[in-house]
């Protein structure tokens, strides 16, 4: 392999390395776009009650 088929070559691998960061880019932004916010939230709220819980004095493995 010559130096200007090595440079294509890279050129190539780079281009190819930009339209998958894009891609990866996109389908981030769709997935923050459908996902509500709400569960998230109702999901955080319950292990925060779990941890409450788990650190009430007394509490143990298997009351957690």
């Amino acid at each position: 392999m010559d130096h200007w088929e090595h440079l294509t070559d890279h050129r190539l691998r780079e281009a190819e390395l930009v339209a998958r960061a894009e891609q990866v880019r996109r389908a981030r932004e769709r997935l923050a776009a459908d996902r509500p916010a709400v569960p998230v939230l109702a999901g955080a709220r319950a292990r925060w009650s779990r941890l409450l819980d788990a650190l009430r004095p007394g509490a143990t493995h298997r009351t957690a």
